[in-house]
């Protein structure tokens, strides 16, 4: 959350994808980029409130994070078409 704070604050976001692949995030899709990250940290949040949780309710927990995860993948692909569009314009 602060990394992506940081980059909303700088204007430009620094994104490490792979071994050999790294992405530089500017304008809008930082933004875009940022809502992943925040479904990220909901993500985390789910998986130690699920551990803490003595109740069996486990699938529920699943679901959330399926969900979360997805929709952060989702979102951060928009984030990255975002930042090839405007960088091609």
């Amino acid at each position: 959350m602060v990394y992506g704070a940081y980059g909303i604050y700088s204007g430009e976001l620094y994104v490490f994808l792979g071994r050999r692949t790294e992405v530089t995030l500017h304008g809008d899709a930082i933004y875009i980029a940022f809502a992943a990250f925040i479904l990220g940290c909901i993500y985390c949040l789910v998986e130690i409130i699920d551990h803490f949780d003595k109740r069996d309710n486990e699938e529920i927990y699943i679901r959330i994070r399926a969900g979360c995860q997805a929709f952060g993948l989702l979102i951060f692909g928009f984030a990255l078409i975002q930042n090839s569009v405007m960088a091609g314009a």
